[in-house]
């Protein structure tokens, strides 16, 4: 490919990229403004990389197939950081439901053939009373995890 190729290349999947229908939100605010930015309610609404993306369901694969089009990749994907995440609570039904979302969190990186998957292991602050207790919930997470991805 000549030079002048690859810049014209480079220039449309840049435009295409810009163009597409995304969102970013990462309060309530910005949220309802996402939703009206894509005309579409919280529903029809799904996160490609899990964090802050905002797309129309029916969008989704369109933008991974756009993504693997134009030679873009996603190395890293970030795993949500809130308290049903927290994956060491010493409440087990909690830390159940966030083992659950992180399994689905996986997925999707797998999904995305990322590279590198951030999960943060409790969300702080913590009462350090409990502390030995988020520690021994985090080692049964990690062991459950190990099993399943081993």
């Amino acid at each position: 490919m000549k030079r002048q190729e690859y810049l014209d290349l480079k220039k449309q999947h840049e435009k295409e990229l810009s163009e597409f229908p995304i969102a970013y939100a990462f309060n309530d605010e910005q949220l309802k403004e996402a939703l009206e930015k894509l005309g579409a309610t919280k529903e029809e609404c799904v996160t490609v990389f899990g964090h802050g993306d905002i797309v129309k369901r029916e969008n989704a694969k369109p933008f991974i197939k756009m993504l693997e089009r134009t030679g873009k990749r996603v190395y890293s994907y970030h795993v949500p950081f809130q308290k049903i995440d927290d994956i060491a609570d010493p409440n087990e039904t909690v830390r159940l439901r966030a083992m659950s979302r992180l399994r689905t969190h996986i997925h999707e990186a797998s999904r995305l053939n990322a590279k590198l998957l951030i999960i943060h292991p409790s969300t702080e602050p913590i009462d350090q009373n409990k502390r030995d207790e988020y520690i021994s919930q985090l080692r049964k997470s990690m062991l459950e995890i190990e099993g399943e991805l081993i």
